[in-house]
Order: structure tokens, then C-alpha cells, then sequence
């Protein structure tokens, strides 16, 4: 059960964790001094720094931690950075909290988490435990989404720490860049059924209804429905652009923006093609296997 204020204010919060993100400049709002000021004034007491050494990954070092005795732990950066701290959790009853300093902290916009610190550290330590799904794939897992095509180009057309120096400006500008590179055939496969065979932009597997801009990428999703959902995009030339934009903007129109459930879908490309997981690249491939591990991990979220 959360502690409430007051409970708080007499009871220390301890066994607690902290990875912070070695993407994340440290301005004054995101330097580790700050966040221990922060994370004092809230009652968390002498929280364990997760520091990351090459060549460990931070979900090693989570993990470490973990073993440890740390029962919450905050990710603090983007995504990926909760991605990480995911991958080092799993399989335990640890509790994951998110302090988003990252880009565009799409999970934590969709859990309703503050952009405010102060607030995101009271929602983490004080707030209640949801169990979120998560999608695993080949090259790892996702809360976000995992997509190849045209997704992974933008994201691998700047470096992650310029992509937080300029912010998403730096996504659409990539989007714009990118809009006529050539679609590629995907073959798709959702639960074992048969194939469906598109001509796509980019192909996604998403876990989330909503994307920063106002992009709606499964209007109906939910975090924690056991389920996954296949986003096709085929514009079907240049002129198809503006029928995406407004499909993923609420339109009704059904032509340029495909929608599939699913709890474990099969995509194959007839060409290799750039793959991203949770905005970060992950290789290149011909071949996007995920499925949905419902409820799997726990997530502090406000209420």
C-alpha cells in the first residue's frame, strides 16, 4: 500500500534505487545533487546510486542492486532508460518508478506521470503499483513500441545525446528527411494466423495509445490490456503523407494507417531494414518477432 504524506513524513523511504541515465546532461535540473535534494525532501533516505561502468549494461547494474535489497527503483532519463531498468528488474518483485528526463518519455506521459521532478518523485515514491505489460522481442524488450522502417531511420538519424540537446525537433526534422525513402514489403503474421502481405513506410509493434505531437498511435491501447498493437504505415507514395498524418491524428481514415491486435506477431521484410526498440536503434534485420508478457512488471503510477 502507498504511504500517504503524513505516514511518510514519520517513516523514512528506504530501499530504494536510483539509475540515472548517462545520457542525461547534468544540468541543474537533472544533476545527482539535485535529485538528492529532491529525493530527501520527499523522505526517501540514502538511496543507492546505480553507477554503470563499461562494459556493463545499466540493466547489469540494476540488476546488482536488485540483488541486493533495493525494492523501488527509479529510472531516471527516457525510455530507454526505463527499458533498462525493466530488463534489470524482471523476474523480481522489484517496484519501477520513473523520473522523466529524457526526450520524450513517452511511457510516462502515458501512465499520466508529471513532467515536474518534485512531482514525478512523489508520484514514485508515494504513488500506487500497476502491473504493465511488456513486449519482448529478438533484440530485447519494450513498453513503448518496436518498430523497423521508417521509426527506426528517424531515430538513428542523431545520436541520443543530441537527440536530448535539441529535443523532438530533432524527430521531425528527421521524419521530414526520411518521408521518400523507399517502402518495402512486409509479410505479417498476428497470433499464428496467415500472412498479410503490405507495402509500408514502417511497420510498428506498439503498447502504448499516444506519442508526443499528438500522435495516436492505437487510440484504444492500453498499457496493461495483455495485448499488443501492429501499426502499419503504407502512404503509398509522397502524396500519401498528409492521410498518414491525419490518421495519426484522430482521423477515421482507415487507408494509410493499419491497426492489428495481437499477442505475438510475426514481420518479415524482404529487404533488411533499421529496427529501433523504445526510440533507440536496434541493428538492422528482416525479421520483427514480438509478443506481449501480460501484467509483468510493476510500475508506480499517480492515484
Amino acid at each position: 500500500m502507498a504511504l500517504t504524506g503524513s505516514e511518510a513524513a514519520v517513516r523514512p523511504i528506504t530501499d530504494v534505487a536510483v539509475l540515472l541515465s548517462p545520457r542525461v546532461s547534468p544540468s541543474a535540473r537533472a544533476s545527482r545533487s539535485r535529485l538528492s535534494q529532491l529525493l530527501r525532501a520527499a523522505g526517501c533516505v540514502d538511496p543507492e546510486w546505480i553507477t554503470v561502468t563499461a562494459p556493463d549494461r545499466p540493466a547489469t547494474a540494476v540488476s546488482a542492486a536488485v540483488a541486493a535489497g533495493a525494492r523501488l527503483v527509479l529510472a531516471a532519463g527516457g525510455d530507454g532508460t526505463v527499458r533498462e531498468a525493466v530488463e534489470g528488474a524482471w523476474g523480481t518483485s522489484a517496484v519501477l518508478g520513473i523520473l522523466p528526463l529524457g526526450t520524450a518519455n513517452v511511457l510516462a506521459h502515458n501512465l499520466g506521470i508529471p513532467r515536474r521532478l518534485e512531482e514525478a518523485i512523489r508520484v514514485a515514491l508515494l504513488g500506487r503499483d500497476r502491473a504493465l505489460d511488456v513486449g519482448r522481442t529478438q533484440n530485447g524488450l519494450f513498453l513503448v513500441a518496436a518498430g523497423m522502417g521508417l521509426d527506426a531511420r528517424m531515430m538513428s538519424a542523431f545520436e541520443a545525446r543530441a537527440r536530448h540537446r535539441i529535443g523532438l525537433v530533432a524527430y521531425v526534422a528527421s521524419a521530414l528527411r526520411h518521408l521518400a525513402d523507399p517502402a518495402f514489403e512486409v509479410a505479417v503474421k498476428c497470433d499464428g494466423g496467415a500472412p498479410l502481405h503490405r507495402l509500408v513506410a514502417a511497420a510498428l509493434v506498439g503498447n502504448v495509445a499516444r506519442l508526443p505531437l499528438g500522435i495516436r498511435l492505437h487510440p484504444e491501447a492500453l498499457v496493461d490490456d495483455g495485448q499488443l498493437e501492429v501499426i502499419l504505415i503504407h502512404p503509398r507514395g509522397p502524396a500519401g503523407w498528409p492521410r498518414v498524418a491525419a490518421a495519426l491524428l484522430g482521423s477515421p481514415d482507415r487507408g494509410a494507417v493499419e491497426r492489428l491486435p495481437a499477442r505475438r506477431v510475426e514481420i518479415r521484410a524482404d529487404s533488411p531494414q533499421p529496427m529501433e526498440l523504445d526510440g533507440d536503434v536496434a541493428g538492422w534485420g528482416t525479421s520483427l518477432t514480438a509478443q506481449v508478457h501480460p501484467r509483468a512488471v510493476l510500475f508506480r503510477v499517480p492515484g
